[in-house]
């Protein structure tokens, strides 16, 4: 079923606030970054999901809207970035 622009999930996987906050982040790019609560939330320092999804990405790109996402643009040296499991 569709999730995102770009983005299908099995219909038998639950919609979870991570699921969303993946689906966002495959939508927008391999370059998008979690940040604010959205970053808080994925590492499970704050209880509470945000309502609007916040991700940054590279200040030349210009990514189409999308809802429940708040797109940044900054410039981000790779270094300011930690991966974990494969997510920024």
């Amino acid at each position: 079923m569709p999730v995102m622009r770009g983005v299908l999930r099995a219909a038998d996987h639950p919609d979870t606030p991570r699921a969303r906050i993946r689906a966002a982040t495959l939508s927008v790019g391999s370059d998008a970054t979690l940040v604010g609560s959205t970053a808080l939330s994925w590492w499970r320092l704050i209880d509470t999901a945000p309502a609007r999804i916040e991700l940054a990405v590279d200040q030349q790109r210009q990514p189409r809207p999308r809802p429940g996402v708040r797109l940044l643009r900054r410039a981000a040296r790779p270094r300011t970035a930690w991966w974990w499991t494969g997510w920024r």
